[in-house]
């Protein structure tokens, strides 16, 4: 889990530098495609690129799930993934982490952590 948890906090922090945004004079700004090389470099995982977007998922295959008996596979949904495409401020990234009850409270002040900062940095560069 703690492996999970440290992807997703890179991945928030270093949204800014898997794209650069392009902006011509008089146009409407486009985009450049992902830097998958860095988002590869900044998490450590790999993972596979479609139509411009970049996915990575990670099975949780440390977790022992059963409901009513049946045994709950990570294929079955027990796993993280982000996929990260394309943005006018850099790139987004949208995804899904399964946590348990014990993992739930750190990654939640991780989040609020990582939030506070980015607040701070914005305020800092609006100086």
């Amino acid at each position: 889990m703690k492996q999970i948890t440290l992807f997703w906090v890179i991945a928030l922090l270093s949204l800014n530098s898997f794209s650069q945004k392009t902006k011509d004079k008089g146009k409407s700004s486009s985009f450049k495609p992902l830097n998958i090389q860095t988002i590869e470099s900044v998490t450590g995982m790999k993972g596979k690129e479609q139509n411009g977007e970049y996915k990575i998922t990670v099975p949780q295959n440390d977790l022992k799930v059963e409901v009513d008996g049946f045994k709950i596979i990570p294929a079955m949904g027990l796993g993280a993934w982000a996929a990260f495409t394309p943005s006018k401020d850099g790139a987004m990234v949208m995804g899904d982490m399964i946590l348990t009850e014990n993992d739930l409270k750190p990654v939640q002040q991780e989040c609020i952590c990582i939030l506070v900062a980015q607040e701070q940095q914005n305020r800092w560069l609006q100086k």
